[in-house]
């Protein structure tokens, strides 16, 4: 008997669909500052010419001389998922390589959103609502096929909060999750430099909500100090060799 394509096997193909027609739709090429300069670096990694940019388009550091290093202003995960997508395709400066990691990832935002909704709600009707909805983006719909940051932080910030929320709701897997999370953020700041706030949610969220001070002072260490190590810790340990690249 063949199985039948229904429930959670058919709802991430049509957010593929979803999200591959709004971003081939929408955006065929760079049409900004920001978005041509992930691109164009994104072009040159894959060139295997490194973190290098060869013009000068601000006027901010004024350097004496080109090449200089890139992404001392943006961060640096949007051109390196770009220019994963053009060495996947073999395709260095192809702007339909480079999108293909971005549409994968607004997608993979519906599916978090219809697997939450489904594990909260245990409704499929909702979930299906909720992660297509998320998947249609809104006012962010346009920039689904963008070389940016929209797609990436969008599953990224997500991902993140939804470990927080494992973490607190399950205990016996705490750890797990506030290192998941840590590794989430980091990953978030990659992508942006406000991503940083993740990590002020993440160690807030982190915070026992049974009297932190009461802890400290009955030397309750572990309890109170442990899931901010884990999230630090993470976060440090994948955070660091981005920022020396």
């Amino acid at each position: 008997m063949k199985r039948r394509l229904t429930g959670p096997l058919l709802f991430p193909l049509a957010a593929l669909i979803v999200v591959a027609s709004l971003a081939r739709g929408a955006v065929t090429a760079p049409s900004y500052t920001d978005a041509y300069y992930h691109f164009n670096a994104a072009s040159r990694l894959a060139r295997g010419d490194g973190f290098v940019e060869d013009y000068l388009w601000n006027y901010l550091d004024a350097p004496m001389e080109l090449p200089v290093p890139s992404h001392r202003y943006w961060m640096p995960l949007t051109a390196m998922l770009a220019a994963m997508g053009m060495a996947a395709f073999g395709a260095p400066a192809d702007y339909d390589a480079a999108q293909a990691p971005f549409i994968l990832l607004a997608a993979g935002a519906g599916m978090v959103a219809y697997a939450t909704t489904r594990s909260l709600a245990g409704n499929r009707r909702n979930a299906w609502i909720a992660g297509l909805l998320t998947a249609f983006g809104g006012f962010f719909a346009p920039r689904w096929g963008a070389i940016d940051s929209f797609a990436p932080y969008v599953l990224i910030g997500a991902l993140a909060l939804l470990c927080c929320g494992k973490a607190l709701m399950r205990p016996e897997r705490q750890s797990l999750y506030w290192l998941l999370t840590g590794c989430l953020v980091a990953l978030g700041h990659l992508t942006r430099p406000d991503g940083l706030l993740l990590l002020v949610s993440a160690c807030y969220a982190a915070i026992p909500a049974r009297g932190f001070l009461a802890l400290l002072r009955q030397r309750q260490w572990s309890v109170c100090l442990k899931p901010l190590l884990l999230v630090s810790t993470s976060y440090l340990l994948l955070l660091l060799p981005g920022a020396v690249l």
